[in-house]
């Protein structure tokens, strides 16, 4: 781990001076806390990327998940990426075949991607539906509003995803956490308006949705990775608090 530190710290001293390598058809990979985690990022072409967390369940089987995916442009010695989703913007730092997270999600924030080999990606993972987009997104959250105008119950605690291994918690203190298999893909605040929450990510900038449901059931519309997927609670507590030093979602095996 500390080489890894160490290697970073070295070629990102290196910035001034020397001609940036391209990332073009290249695959990065940045290492995690979590044992089973695996967080790449793949520069498909000269214009499109997508980041993806990878969780080995067993010998035979991976879930992937697709954190956030649009286009990337090369400026001097950074990279921008613009998500084509929710239209946030990412920043890296590029030297020497490594690329520092200085704008983005929480857990990548300062964090290397190093060790960069031949994508053999041509396009975007499948399971990507290309007609979800903001607008499409925003007149769900509308016709849902319309459709549902009696207040619907916020209970706070814990909430699983019906369908996948994501986790949300959802705080008194109008604090959120979402994240997948011990990791904090996003924290930040929520506002209620009406049967729609507001999720404020400060690391990103960006404002994420869930629709608040009958039966303690939040909606995604739509968090990183998991749009449309629909969360039950399963642990309800009246004085539900984050953990210090933050947001919380944090879990021990």
């Amino acid at each position: 781990m500390l080489k890894k530190l160490l290697f970073c710290i070295v070629a990102l001293a290196s910035l001034h001076g020397f001609a940036q390598p391209s990332v073009a058809g290249k695959s990065y990979e940045m290492e995690m806390e979590q044992e089973r985690l695996s967080c790449f990022i793949e520069f498909i072409d000269s214009d499109d990327y997508y980041i993806e967390v990878s969780s080995q369940e067993t010998e035979d089987i991976v879930y992937v998940v697709v954190l956030s995916y649009g286009k990337y442009k090369i400026e001097d010695d950074r990279v921008v990426l613009m998500d084509a989703l929710h239209d946030y913007q990412m920043e890296m730092v590029l030297a020497d075949e490594t690329l520092l997270m200085q704008k983005g999600f929480g857990f990548m924030k300062g964090k290397c991607f190093m060790f960069p080999v031949t994508s053999y990606r041509t396009d975007i993972p499948g399971g990507i539906d290309e007609d979800i987009n903001k607008a499409n997104i925003q007149e769900e959250r509308d016709r849902y509003s319309v459709q549902n105008k009696e207040l619907h119950n916020l209970t706070y605690g814990k909430y699983k995803a019906i369908k996948f291994a994501f986790d949300l918690d959802v705080y008194e203190n109008n604090t959120y956490c979402f994240g997948f298999r011990d990791c904090p893909f996003s924290k930040g605040t929520f506002k209620r308006n009406g049967n729609v929450l507001n999720l404020y990510d400060p690391s990103l900038d960006c404002t994420f949705y869930l629709l608040i449901g009958d039966d303690n059931r939040l909606i995604s519309k739509s968090l990183p990775g998991s749009n449309g997927n629909v969360f039950k609670m399963i642990d309800i507590s009246s004085s539900h608090q984050p953990q210090k030093g933050g947001f919380g979602c944090s879990r021990r095996r």
